[in-house]
């Protein structure tokens, strides 16, 4: 099990984000990195971790394509893509809530990465111990809307020269 070889694979591979902006590209690989880790720790012996990873790589290449094509395709094309990205996340384990599908096809965001990070949050695995594996990717950290900066204890305004002494 060659999970390092399995990692790099992903970002040789053009046909897994050549259809998406740099962002939402990112997002997918960083997934699909965590992926593969997943994969060589849950030990299946139905898929080998060789056969998963191929696997995995088909659903990132249909999550690319459905992305990258899903306000310029037509309607028989995205379901053929959707067809056989459903098909690749099941026989990885994965159950797809295809509603967002729909909703994607509705009402695509501006934004490659949204989509993204929406169909990614869409996949889940079949077990719930599994859930935290498969959990879109995000770089970002998240600051509570009540947290605000640190406030002087007076009411004098800062000054690079110190406090002043004025009462």
């Amino acid at each position: 099990m060659d999970i390092e070889r399995q990692v790099l694979m992903l970002y040789e591979i053009p046909s897994l984000t050549e259809e998406l902006r740099d962002d939402a590209a990112k997002l997918l690989l960083k997934w699909g990195e965590q992926q593969v880790q997943w994969l060589a720790m849950r030990g299946d012996e139905s898929l080998p971790f060789e056969d998963a990873c191929g696997q995995l790589q088909r659903l990132m290449k249909y999550i690319n394509r459905f992305i990258g094509r899903r306000v310029y395709a037509d309607a028989e094309k995205l379901e053929k893509i959707r067809a056989r990205l459903l098909e690749a996340a099941k026989t990885l384990g994965y159950t797809v809530d295809e509603a967002v599908f729909d909703k994607l096809l509705q009402s695509p965001q501006d934004d490659d990465a949204d989509d993204v990070e929406l169909v990614l949050s869409a996949i889940q695995s079949s077990s719930a111990t599994d859930a935290a594996a498969v959990a879109p990717a995000s770089d970002s950290l998240e600051v509570p809307a009540n947290d605000t900066p640190d406030t002087p204890a007076s009411d004098q305004p800062f000054s690079p020269d110190g406090p002043s002494l004025e009462m």
